[in-house]
């Protein structure tokens, strides 16, 4: 520690004569900084120069005697506010004319630490990125980004978490108990900040500064030159240069920074439904955060079947489709929601049947959809429906564009096509991006200016104005990072094929081209076409070499439609073409019968013999008896044969004089299948002469 005493400041001051008549409430940043270095000059240096001391004259040293209370309290006002660099506080006491100890308050580190991984994250060393693991610890200056697809939590030391979504890149820029600073450069990332007067918690985006006020928030720097910040809870302070707005809850504001200016706005519930924002809706929940705004959002529900302004001549249709809420009500009837997705029948009227389903959610809130389905009465054959109607697309990147072609099959769209792409999957119009094509014979699209080293997901479909019809498989794109040449990326596909058998069994078989599905794949089927997951009946195959599958139980002489598909966690991927198959109707063949033949001889013992017609029984028989008629398997007496091959069975000790009803049934463990019929014996009466 350095000691200022009051000779060294005296000549401080006297060299120095503008700090005399300054005060400490007014002294700028540039004087703090020369009279700090002057001190420190002096502190290193206390052999002053006595003669040139006492040549002085006496009234200036009795002014500066009187203004050297002043200098010493400016000292110390500028010593706690200023210090070089970052590293802490100075803290400066007078004692009557007299500077004390300086002393260097050190900021303390926080920890900050990997909670959750889903996919990968990864830390630049170097020129470098290294992938994290669950329990890693980062510091003030690591650099980490999310890959697509993936997720990750950070968690801070002081309560605060930060979510990030896939591909969002973050600097922790600082990480102490004077302030949490992130820079965001891209992607989106939530913020769950916990309550602090101490520690300031806030987000950088390019010339944004976000800064919490006891805060959940949202930060989104997907779209150029915007930074869009969704206040869930509590408020937030947005600064953008020389403008500051606050942004509470419910709120959403859009900085436009080429403009520099910010946009607020009422936050519609529709922006808060996506898989996001959900996800960091299941995380408070876990922790018993308030959930703010997302308490207030209503389920999601999307119905995938019947489509709307159906036709029909059915007498009744399914329905089916998928939502995150804990309970489904179709046209007021409860249905069982079993991993997001749901199906009823529901009975037709003739002519208009108006279809109401309402999803509600663990807070109450609910959401609700009606679709109409016209049944129409049938006075002719309906023309049969293709088999396999549906569009194949195929797509490829050649020196940075996305050039895509399909092809029809046993379909027409006269009023032209909507080519639409995304970056999380699935495309839809409207409400995706779109390329309009008029002509009807169009059978190609190409795609320019897209970001290299992004990933886009594109679909084709008919348009029916204003909506679409048929889609397409999805194809997946990326982007190279370097565009230079002619680089033609052949896009992943997966070809399935399948035969259906007698007894409702299906065998399906696929093939990979250019692409793997490490998260194993989806298989799926419905009755009306082109099933996805989730919304319809699917299996689970996990490993990434399956190349098969089988279906049992279904329905003879229904045809069912199947698809198999990459899949990605919670969704899929890329979609194989569809296979149409038909049960074949179960041929008849004639009942099996069990014919039985019985006697008694004359000492009461039971002979029984039976024969077969058009059946076997692999486990054996079971021969009863009772007293009243119609014996049965479990509950009256009985023999068991495990031999399929026997064909007799014999009884004794039983009760003379009495009437026995016998059967033999085919044994199925457990139970009786087939029985024979009934044999109706008498055993005899036992003659007085031999008793």
């Amino acid at each position: 520690m350095k000691k200022f005493d009051e000779k060294m400041v005296e000549n401080l001051l006297f060299e120095d004569g503008n700090v005399s008549r300054a005060t400490a409430a007014h002294v700028s940043d540039a004087k703090r900084d020369e009279i700090y270095e002057k001190v420190l000059r002096y502190s290193q240096n206390l052999s002053l120069n006595e003669t040139t001391m006492k040549a002085s004259n006496s009234w200036l040293k009795s002014f500066m005697l009187l203004v050297s209370g002043a200098a010493i309290a400016a000292i110390a006002f500028f010593s706690f506010s200023y210090w070089p660099g970052d590293s802490g506080k100075v803290v400066v006491s007078p004692e009557e004319n007299q500077v004390s100890e300086v002393v260097v308050e050190q900021a303390i580190p926080l920890a900050a630490t990997v909670a959750y991984i889903d996919g990968s994250l990864s830390l630049k060393v170097g020129e470098n990125w290294e992938n994290l693991a669950v329990g890693d610890d980062l510091k003030a200056g690591d650099v980490i980004k999310t890959a697509a697809p993936g997720r990750a939590i950070i968690n801070f030391d002081d309560g605060s978490a930060v979510r990030l979504d896939a591909n969002t890149e973050v600097l922790i820029q600082q990480c102490d108990n004077e302030a949490i600073v992130l820079a965001q450069s891209n992607g989106q990332i939530y913020n769950r900040v916990h309550k602090s007067d101490t520690l300031e918690f806030s987000v950088l985006g390019k010339e944004t500064k976000i800064t919490a006020m006891g805060t959940a928030f949202t930060v989104n720097m997907n779209r150029a030159d915007q930074v869009i910040i969704k206040v869930l809870e509590s408020k937030v302070k947005v600064e953008e240069k020389q403008k500051q707005e606050e942004v509470v809850a419910g709120e959403v504001a859009v900085v436009y920074q080429k403009e520099e200016t910010v946009s607020k706005n009422k936050l519609a519930y529709e922006e808060l439904q996506d898989d996001f924002h959900q996800w960091n809706k299941d995380e408070d929940v876990k922790i018993e955060a308030p959930l703010g705004v997302l308490e207030e959002v209503p389920p999601v529900l999307k119905i995938s079947a019947p489509s709307d302004s159906l036709e029909t001549y059915s007498s009744s249709v399914e329905v089916k489709g998928m939502t995150d809420g804990v309970k489904v009500l179709v046209n007021g009837a409860e249905v069982a929601v079993s991993e997001e997705s749901f199906s009823r029948g529901v009975s037709l009227s003739l002519g208009k049947n108006v279809i109401t389903v309402k999803a509600i959610n663990e807070f109450d809130k609910t959401t609700e959809k009606s679709i109409i389905v016209y049944k129409k009465e049938k006075t002719e054959e309906p023309a049969e429906k293709p088999v396999s109607a549906g569009i194949s697309l195929n797509g490829s990147v050649v020196d940075g564009k996305v050039k895509l072609s399909w092809s029809l099959s046993n379909m027409t769209s006269s009023q032209g096509f909507k080519v639409v792409y995304n970056e999380s999957g699935y495309p839809v119009y409207p409400g995706d991006t779109y390329h309009y094509l008029t002509d009807s014979g169009a059978r190609s699209d190409v795609w320019t200016g897209l970001k290299a080293g992004k990933t886009y997901y594109f679909r084709v479909c008919e348009y029916l104005g204003g909506k679409c019809g048929v889609y397409s498989n999805q194809v997946k794109v990326t982007i190279p990072a370097a565009t230079s040449g002619t680089t033609d990326n052949s896009n992943g596909s997966i070809a399935l094929s399948g035969v259906a058998y007698d007894g409702g069994k299906v065998q399906l078989k696929w093939t990979l081209s250019n692409m793997t599905s490490s998260q194993g794949f989806k298989v799926v089927y419905n009755e009306s076409g082109y099933p996805v997951y989730p919304g319809d009946t699917y299996h689970y195959l996990s490993s990434p070499d399956t190349r098969s599958d089988s279906w049992t139980g279904l329905t003879a002489g229904k045809t069912y439609y199947f698809r198999v598909c990459e899949y990605l966690g919670g969704k899929c991927g890329i979609y194989s073409n569809q296979v149409s198959l038909t049960i074949p109707a179960a041929v008849e063949k004639p009942a099996g019968t069990i014919s039985l033949s019985g006697s008694v001889s004359d000492n009461g013992v039971v002979s029984l013999f039976w024969s077969l017609s058009n059946m076997t029984s692999d486990m054996g028989f079971k021969v009863v008896y009772n007293e009243t008629g119609n014996p049965v398997y479990p509950g009256n007496t009985y023999h068991y044969y495990s031999d399929a091959s026997v064909r007799g069975d014999m009884w004794s000790d039983l009760e003379p004089g009495k009437t026995y009803y016998f059967r033999t049934c085919e044994y199925l463990g457990g139970k009786c299948g087939v029985y024979s019929n009934q044999v109706k014996l008498i055993i005899p009466a036992l003659d007085p002469t031999h008793q």
